[in-house]
């Protein structure tokens, strides 16, 4: 074996190992500026000496030679005057939108089945709201058809579902599916259509029915005028023309397919490679994997089904189960051979029809029969049987008329901006390219989406799913692109999800995804995951398995991080906006720190010390360029008020100065630039172009030079030959535009692609698109914009070239592709280079494109919505937030004496006095008034809180589980709604086959709330009695009961709970009791319940339940929340929660406005109690989890058992206020019990810490 180092001498060669640490030393010992040209460091390894290798010393080799790369490149692109010039805020119409800095298309699969199972797409609305939901990265339509059987509203809300995918093969299925439902209106062809969408081979009977219904299709897309009206047009629609064409392709693709002609078995031949070398790639631990997700909770058994018809699968073809008429399949599924990477076999090899389905619902748990074994046929048929299920739900929505779905073909955070434009202008043409691939830019179809439409389609939505899309374009390019498409009603739900972590820690994993710490990202952007505030989650993660029947490398590959985003201000009340105030210079401070996280991968020097493995994957995956740093900052000015302009100035000076990002400097022009098109801030040398003597070069013909101007680059086919012949290996590495100049580099991260030809014209220079994309013959174009400036320092030295971004990634390329040189460069061509670059004003246009956007001035959004102003700021290190309010008696400016505060909402602070009535004070963020501090100015009165990340807890204490009243309807905020029938049963008769609830429900305590029991936590008291109803009614405990009595004394009892079911909770992949709360009220209404509660509570099967009193309020909140989260009534004009919301009642535990509803249960008609039955309300009661990216949970064994000294309240290890475990605590003086990591932390938690703070 041979290991090859050449360091300045060709011939160097080293054998094994001990020779190569001598060759990492010198490569590590190059320092200084050095003639990269002179000496030449490759990096040679051949390929079984590879596998030999440590992770650690193969990263240490490419690091270093990454950063002396970027060593040498780091060049100031100008040294000159940056003074700012701040410019209106806006979007500039005809500025490209990159969600993603490019990369090459090399190792796109085709995912036409679904790898997670689905969810309620309206989980988090209230059943009489109607739901307009956008869809990102939609996949297959499992979610829709799913929301369809279980949606609390089904069939009488309004779901309007607009879906967005790039992969239009997907969405052509999709197509085909729902129509096929619509028709097969007996359900007779259930099993048909099964085989059609989930089989590789169909039979003759299954063959012409997709036959038929492509012909149908296709002939009704013909034009977007044809298919609105005809009857599938009625429920399905297309935001643009272009998808509908495109779609049709498809269609047409499946009926010229030769899958029983002469081509059979060419075809067939191909087909079955393709399917031969997909299953190969497949691992044993994936399959078991993705099947997990789907089976959570009930794991036992699962892995050997999983992988039991993953191998029938792809070996056959077919799922476990054949049609009725039995017919061997015969026919290959044209639907699986074409996609947008040719007609080829694309499809991914990890692809198992059943893990798009609930799996839990399948197994032995739910039938109640544990001597039946599971299955990979037991499965399926569990999998047919929700299909057919979902599938008649769906057809009663369309006898309804109540859903409606559209279809967008193209990237999803274009599509997003693209939605943004067109609902701040009206304007249907919006400039944005399709993705960052096609020429093609989005035009919204008239019938639709014009400003005259009769039933416009939805531009903002109340709820948005955006997949998996994190783990392949980024978190933050999710959030600024989705966040303004909200509603703002302060309660819609975006959710994003997670399915590869960045970081085995998931606290890490989320801080680092976030680039700035969570509660400064809250309130600059103003949403925030609803779990980080309320410290617990509704649903199972499955960051917590690692000590369940999973190992602990499949945990990690199963991890599954689920966020439900909602704005931080929740109260909705008075319809008040929050604007909050920071200083300029502190928005500067912290917008260039987010910059250097942002960007840490470009600190090459300090990742080359800090070679840890997460930091190894970190910089291997680059998701931001500058454009979409830009974009962030965007959706941060328009929350924050500041003096923009200072602000701006202060952050771009610090950029320009920056030492730590070795490649910062080299992206500056790109950034300047960006700054520029989105008309936020123009840097003053922009305008140097202009000024400079010499009109040469590009510009010589040119009367005015703009401050910037597109570059545009025809790039021969011969330059991706290197990329092409290295096929899938090369993996997706980043492509990007570099300009050099006498001694300066600037690289532009976020060009436009269009594979075409250019065409020049008078009137400018169009691009004929080639529709085949990659697999097509045509040049690739590539276009971006860049400062005119830097083609005027020296037009006959400047070179453009199209490079692949060096990363650590990319680190072995330069050796596999030799041609690439130094710069990484796949094509270099001279600026006055006429037939191959080209220099223009305006961003290219398509051939058959209109010349112009249409400039119609934009739709005033001015809001009359009075602003309630809140100061950000930071005080000791601790953030703090301040509020006025003017309390003017009488029209008096006078002191006002005797001002007190009061907690009214977990965001809301009253302000009361002698002589008038309250004052509200709202903040955009839980607060907790105990902490804070009241000053009197005249008749203005201030409030200061501070706010940190432990004391989220406290602030929230006031309520735990916050309901909104909007629009005289009940908002839940951090617990979801759930149909409770649509719902599995578990056998609960067998209580030895249920040891898997006691390990799921054990995750609901974090790691630090077992091993101490918290003095002052509720939540915790909460959390240990839902565990013991739930074991003890599932018989786990002993004995096992029905009937729980909840007191807050011996004296005193509130609440009587009857669980009737045990039932799986499949949208949150956890268990939830079926119950029904009787108020001990009820005693004093009726004389007859009174006998009966009497009876009920000297029934020896009743198992008591003792709280303390702060317990018992939570307990009451908790009430009210789990009674409307899956009610089926509605609420009456006398409900008790109107009067509530005037204040003109104390708040009730729950309305009885659903008494008796849906109480039919025999529970009450076996023990003999159905007069009870008419004073009970339905509820259903779920865990309430820990939550991994907060604290550990799951990484102790589970179990650890708690101190068995004092009771403890969690904090030894860590400050009591800011959290911190590092640096030296000190101790409480008083109680010897709390500890601060300084004075200031102490003084500010001190109003809280006094209630408890008791000498030892």
């Amino acid at each position: 074996m041979r290991v090859v180092t050449k360091i300045s001498h060709p011939n160097d060669v080293c054998q094994g190992q001990k020779n190569l640490t001598l060759r990492i030393q010198m490569v590590g010992s190059l320092t200084g500026e050095f003639d990269i040209h002179n000496r030449v460091i490759y990096l040679q390894v051949v390929h079984d000496v590879f596998k030999t290798l440590s992770a650690d010393a193969f990263a240490f080799i490419a690091m270093r030679v990454q950063t002396r790369v970027a060593s040498m490149r780091r060049v100031l692109g100008t040294s000159l005057n940056s003074n700012m010039k701040h410019l209106s805020a806006g979007v500039f119409l005809n500025s490209p939108v990159m969600s993603h800095p490019p990369t090459w298309p090399s190792n796109e699969f085709f995912y036409p089945i679904g790898n997670t199972p689905p969810v309620c797409l309206t989980q988090d609305l209230p059943p009489n709201i109607p739901a307009d939901v956008l869809l990102l990265g939609c996949g297959d339509p499992r979610s829709i058809l799913y929301t369809c059987f279980a949606d609390l509203g089904a069939p009488r809300r309004k779901i309007d579902a607009t879906c967005c995918d790039i992969e239009p093969a997907v969405l052509a299925r999709n197509v085909l599916l729902l129509t096929m439902l619509a028709d097969d209106e007996a359900g007779r062809f259930t099993c048909n259509i099964w085989e059609i969408f989930y089989h590789f081979y169909l039979d003759k009977a299954s063959l012409d029915l997709l036959s038929d219904q492509c012909q149908k299709l296709s002939d009704l897309a013909n034009s977007s005028e044809v298919w609105n009206q005809s009857k599938y047009g009625a429920f399905l629609r297309f935001c643009t023309h272009a998808t509908l064409l495109e779609l049709r392709g498809y269609w047409e693709h499946y009926l010229r397919t030769d899958v029983s002609g002469q081509g059979k078995q060419r075809l067939q031949t191909r087909f079955q490679s393709g399917i031969n070398k997909a299953a190969s790639e497949a691992s044993e631990d994936s399959v078991v994997y993705n099947a997990c997700r789907s089976a959570v909770p009930l794991l036992q058994g699962i892995g050997k089904v999983a992988s039991e018809h993953f191998k029938s699968y792809w070996k056959s073809g077919v799922t476990c189960t054949l049609s009725v008429a039995g017919s061997p399949p015969m026919y290959v599924n044209p639907t699986f051979v074409h996609s947008s990477k040719g007609h080829i076999f694309n499809v991914h090899y990890g692809t198992d029809p059943i893990v798009s389905f609930h799996l839990a619902a399948t197994t032995p748990a739910v039938s109640g029969d544990y001597n039946r074994s599971l299955t990979a046929k037991t499965v399926v048929a569990g999998a047919k049987l929700q299909f057919e299920r979902w599938s008649k739900a769906f057809r009663q929505s369309l006898a309804q008329s109540s859903l409606t779905v559209r279809f967008f073909t193209g990237d999803a955070v274009h599509f997003c901006h693209a939605l943004r434009h067109l609902s701040r202008t009206g304007h249907r043409a919006t400039g944005i390219h399709i993705s960052a691939w096609r020429g093609e830019k989005i035009t919204f179809g008239e019938a639709d989406y014009d400003i005259t439409a009769p039933t416009a389609a939805p531009t903002a939505f109340n709820a948005i799913d955006t997949s998996n899309l994190t783990d392949h374009v980024g978190l933050l390019n999710i959030l600024s692109a989705t966040v303004p498409l909200l509603r703002h009603d302060h309660l819609s739900i975006l959710q994003t999800e997670s399915l590869i972590p960045w970081d085995k820690d998931p606290q890490n994993d989320f801080k680092e995804r976030l680039c700035m710490p969570p509660l400064t990202f809250a309130l600059l952007t103003g949403v925030v995951p609803v779990s980080s505030l309320s410290r617990f989650s509704s649903r199972f993660t499955m960051h917590g398995i690692a000590s369940s029947s999973l190992t602990a490398s499949t945990s990690r590959s199963a991890s599954r991080q689920n966020l439900s985003w909602r704005s931080t201000d929740f109260d909705g009340i008075d319809g008040q906006k929050h604007r909050l105030s920071i200083d300029a210079q502190a928005v500067s401070d912290l917008l260039f720190k987010f910059y250097l996280k942002l960007f840490a991968v470009e600190a090459g020097r300090d990742l080359a010390r800090n070679l840890t493995p997460a930091n190894m994957k970190r910089a291997s995956i680059v998701h931001y360029g500058r454009r979409n740093y830009v974009w962030l900052l965007g959706l941060i000015q328009g929350r924050v008020h500041t003096d923009w302009p200072r602000a701006m100035e202060i952050l771009m000076v610090r950029i320009e100065n920056d030492k730590q990002l070795t490649m910062g400097m080299n992206y500056f022009q790109d950034l300047c630039c960006e700054m520029h098109q989105q008309k936020m801030f123009t840097v003053e040398y922009l305008r140097y172009s202009d000024r400079h003597t010499s009109r040469n070069g590009v510009f010589r013909r040119w009367l005015t030079i703009p401050a910037v101007v597109c570059l545009v680059v025809q790039i021969p086919t011969s330059a991706l030959k290197p990329l092409r012949d290295c096929g899938e290996s090369v993996g997706t590495p980043l492509l990007q535009c570099d300009i050099f100049t006498e001694n300066m580099h600037n690289a532009f991260c976020t060009p436009q692609f269009t594979f075409g030809d250019v065409n020049t014209t008078p009137e400018g220079i169009f691009i004929r698109e080639d529709l085949l994309g990659q697999i097509g013959t045509s040049p690739l174009v590539m276009y971006t914009w860049i400062p005119a400036w830097l083609l005027c320092v020296n037009p006959a030295a400047t070179v453009i070239k199209f490079c692949i971004r060096t990363t650590l990634g990319t680190a072995m390329l330069e050796y596999r592709i030799p041609s690439l040189g130094k710069d990484m460069a796949l094509y270099s061509v001279p600026l006055l280079d006429e037939k191959h670059v080209f220099v223009v004003r305006d961003w290219p246009r398509l051939v058959g494109a209109s010349t112009r956007l249409d400039a119609r001035p934009r739709l005033d959004e001015s809001d009359s919505t009075p602003a309630m102003n809140t100061v950000f700021s930071i005080r000791d290190g601790i953030p703090h937030l301040t509020a006025k309010v003017n309390i003017n008696v009488g029209g008096s400016r006078v002191r006002v004496p005797a001002v007190t505060m009061t907690q009214i909402s977990p965001c809301g602070v009253g302000i009361d006095t002698a002589d008038s009535e309250r004052r509200r004070i709202s903040f955009p963020f839980p607060v907790d008034v105990t902490r804070a501090s009241l000053r009197q100015i005249f008749s203005m009165v201030e409030v200061q809180v501070p706010i940190s990340e432990s004391s989220i807890m406290d602030n929230f204490s006031f309520d735990r589980f916050p309901k909104v009243l909007l629009r005289s309807t009940q908002w839940l905020w951090n617990l979801p709604y759930i149909n409770l029938d649509s719902m599995p049963i578990i056998s609960v008769a067998n209580s030895g086959s249920l040891g898997w609830l006691d390990s799921h429900l054990a995750f609901m305590l974090s790691d630090r709330e077992r091993r101490v029991i918290p003095r002052t936590d509720t939540l915790y008291g909460v959390k240990k009695s839902l565990m013991q109803i739930f074991l003890t009614f599932a018989g786990v405990y002993k004995p096992k009961a029905k009937i729980f009595v909840l007191r807050t004394s011996e004296e005193e009892i509130h609440t009587i709970l009857f669980v009737t079911e045990l039932r799986l909770d499949l949208n949150s992949q956890t268990v939830v009791a079926d119950c029904f709360l009787l108020p001990i009220w009820s005693r004093f209404e009726c004389p007859s319940a009174s006998v009966m509660i009497e009876h009920i509570l000297k029934n020896t099967a009743v198992v008591e339940i003792n709280t303390v009193p702060s317990e018992g309020r939570t307990w009451m909140q908790l009430f009210s929340v789990i009674t409307e989260r899956c009610r089926k009534w509605e609420h009456t004009p006398n409900c008790e929660y109107e009067s509530w919301s005037l204040r003109t009642t104390n708040p009730p535990a729950f309305c009885s406005c659903g008494r008796g509803k849906d109480s039919a249960s025999s529970l009450f008609k076996d023990m003999g109690l159905d007069d009870i039955s008419c004073f009970v309300t339905r509820a259903a009661l779920g865990p309430l989890f820990a939550v991994p990216y907060l604290e550990d949970v799951g990484v102790a064994p589970m179990n650890t058992v708690q101190n068995s000294g004092p009771p403890d309240d969690g904090t030894s290890s860590r400050c009591a206020f800011c959290g911190t475990q590092s640096g030296h605590l000190q101790v409480c003086s008083v109680c010897k019990r709390q500890r601060y990591c300084s004075r200031a932390c102490q003084r500010s938690d001190w109003k809280r810490h006094k209630r408890d703070c008791r000498p030892v």
